[in-house]
């Protein structure tokens, strides 16, 4: 919620809602929500990173509505979950 719904919120007024600026937003973005899920190793950095963009651009692909980000941050969560407990 602190990622889209909050950084969106101020990043994107309506006089930046421009498709330019919902890019660099989610660039942006998704660099801050790596930069607090990892540690000093930077291969993680990749997989966060990734995982950023795919949850901004779903947030802004679904007009902003935070649940379908919820449901895909979950999705994501109990999928990795599984794979970890199945190894």
């Amino acid at each position: 919620m602190i990622f889209r719904g909050i950084f969106f919120s101020y990043a994107l007024t309506n006089q930046y809602n421009h498709r330019n600026y919902q890019m660099i937003a989610v660039v942006i973005n998704s660099l801050i929500f790596a930069s607090v899920h990892v540690d000093a190793n930077w291969e993680p950095w990749i997989y966060y990173t990734l995982m950023g963009s795919i949850l901004g651009t779903t947030y802004l692909l679904a007009k902003r509505d935070i649940r379908m980000n919820i449901l895909v941050h979950m999705g994501t969560n109990l999928a990795v979950f599984a794979l970890a407990a199945m190894s």
